[in-house]
């Protein structure tokens, strides 16, 4: 059912890049008036523009011959004439007319049947449009922003220069791992990690999170599942039960399971599946992560050499998603490639796009269930990839966490020593001088008694140290744990240093990671220090035998 034009020869669609082989398409067939009148065959009025042969009409009324006839050709500048045969079918003038159906309901659902066709063509290629989505952006007279997409590029004023930026679920996905940084670098370079994915699946207008059914490319793929078709007021009007239940639900559940990562999907009480069409599947809610609030460890940048293990492997990963991308977008191509062809005008002897005269039905609808699991793999290979590249980046904070909570450790490990450096000797216990030891001590209302020592109820905090040391960070000296020793009668104090608190959300998918025990060598003990029945304060270690 594919063009048949007077043209001296045709040639299919060289492969090439997508968005190069689409934009051509597009400008020189697609866009074009002659596409349009044939996709709106079923408008009365488009239809009685177009007239219709049967193939009883045409047996009837046009006549094929081989004939002879004396050619005339250029060759090297110069006229030659020779003889050549070819197939022709002829007919007079005056019949065009009576070769047309005459039956004005029976024309009518011709064009609705021939339309079908060409609206399948137009799905087809829209699907395929929208996996690169390229936006064409150019500035108005009055200097606002002005975004034209492909189909709507003639649209554009002449005067214009136009932009094109890429607008489909992966390049979405690549731009918010990429976050403006450049990757591409020399191996000891710094690049910084901060990609930007915390309100990416959050509709701020609404108040909503968006649905897989609201991401660029997915209504023009869904109606690619579209078959059931209206021969009497033309138009798809959705699928049969055949082709949800066999071929659409199945691919719901390949994007339900990319998309959530969830493995199945939940049922009702009466066992039914509450997922059962794109629009019902919730992208992930990252806004709701904790490290995705103001100042979470999502919303931070983090910086290294590409030389480090983790970034080395981020900036590996970005490439080889690109790289994912471009090969499954091009196996697009070779759709195009059968589609289309281009022909010779004999007229204007330019190049024009037709769709490929030996196309059929039933070619047309293998190319359509091609380019269906094409795109289906291709947006979930780029959800997967996005998850992985989420994945490292969380490593990367997990590592930085890590890192700090250490440092800061031996830091406060370090400050507490010098403390206790500084505090009283044994020999000076009965002379103590106040101005020797660190630690701030109010023992004012101590009720101290002759037979008992008396417990400080103190977080041993060493402000004079800390305060001389902003090095010091957020380490968390809490967990007070107050003990008594019965033979020695001493009330002992003993101090647990908590590790630094990980900022990480362990619920939000795909960045779910338990968090680990703290190990033994992060618990440190802190000297006991009581008062002795004459007031005067005694900082204890656990050898020390009772005075």
């Amino acid at each position: 059912m594919g063009n048949s034009s007077s043209t001296s020869n045709t040639n299919t669609v060289k492969s090439g890049k997508l968005a190069q082989e689409i934009d051509y398409i597009a400008a020189n067939y697609i866009t074009t008036q002659n596409f349009r009148d044939m996709e709106r065959l079923a408008d009365i009025e488009h239809c009685n523009n177009l007239v219709i042969m049967t193939a009883d009409l045409i047996a009837n009324n046009l006549n094929d011959l081989d004939v002879n006839y004396l050619a005339q050709r250029l060759k090297d500048g110069v006229e030659i004439n020779e003889m050549t045969d070819s197939s022709v079918i002829y007919f007079k003038k005056e019949a065009v007319q009576k070769m047309d159906v005459s039956n004005s309901t029976t024309k009518r659902r011709l064009c609705i049947g021939i339309a079908k066709f060409y609206v399948k063509v137009a799905h087809l290629f829209a699907a395929i449009v929208t996996t690169v989505n390229p936006i064409y952006v150019y500035k108005s007279a009055d200097g606002s922003t002005v975004k034209i997409p492909l189909l709507q590029k003639s649209n554009i004023p002449k005067e214009a220069q136009a932009k094109i930026q890429k607008y489909n679920i992966c390049s979405q996905r690549l731009n918010a791992l990429i976050n403006n940084q450049d990757f591409d670098a020399p191996a000891d370079a710094n690049v910084t990690v901060s990609p930007k994915f915390c309100d990416m699946n959050y509709d701020k207008t609404r108040g909503k999170d968006r649905n897989l059914f609201e991401e660029p490319g997915i209504p023009e793929l869904e109606k690619l599942y579209y078959d059931d078709y209206d021969y009497d007021q033309g138009g798809f009007k959705g699928m049969s039960k055949k082709m949800r239940e066999n071929v659409y639900e199945k691919d719901v559940l390949t994007f339900y399971r990319a998309f959530t990562g969830n493995k199945n999907i939940p049922l009702t009480d009466q066992g039914k599946p509450i997922v059962k069409k794109f629009s019902d599947i919730l992208l992930r809610d990252f806004h709701k992560s904790k490290g995705c609030k103001k100042d979470g460890v999502y919303t931070k940048q983090y910086t290294a050499s590409l030389k480090n293990k983790l970034f080395g492997d981020y900036a590996t990963h970005i490439k080889n998603m690109m790289n994912n991308t471009t090969v499954n977008q091009d196996k697009l191509v070779s759709i195009l490639e059968i589609m289309f062809a281009r022909a010779i005008n004999p007229e204007t002897q330019r190049k024009e796009i037709i769709i490929n005269p030996k196309m059929t039905e039933d070619l047309l609808q293998g190319l359509v269930e091609k380019a269906r699991g094409s795109i289906v793999e291709l947006y979930a290979t780029c959800e997967d990839d996005f998850v992985k590249g989420l994945e490292l980046f969380e490593a990367i904070v997990e590592k930085q966490i890590m890192d700090t909570s250490q440092a800061q450790i031996k830091t406060l490990e370090a400050t507490l020593q010098d403390s206790l450096a500084e505090s009283p000797t044994k020999s000076d216990i009965d002379k103590p001088d106040s101005t020797a030891n660190p630690l701030t001590i109010n023992t004012d209302d101590i009720d101290s008694s002759p037979d008992d020592s008396t417990i400080i109820d103190s977080e041993l905090e060493t402000k004079n140290s800390i305060n001389s040391n902003p090095s010091v960070l957020s380490a968390d000296v809490s967990n007070v744990e107050l003990k008594s020793n019965d033979e020695d009668k001493d009330e002992k104090i003993i101090a647990e240093k908590s590790t630094a608190s990980n900022n990480l959300d362990p619920e939000i998918r795909p960045l779910e990671k338990s968090q680990s025990e703290p190990s033994q060598k992060n618990i440190m003990f802190v000297p006991a220090v009581y008062v002795s029945p004459n007031n005067n304060l005694i900082m204890k270690d656990d050898d020390d035998t009772d005075e």
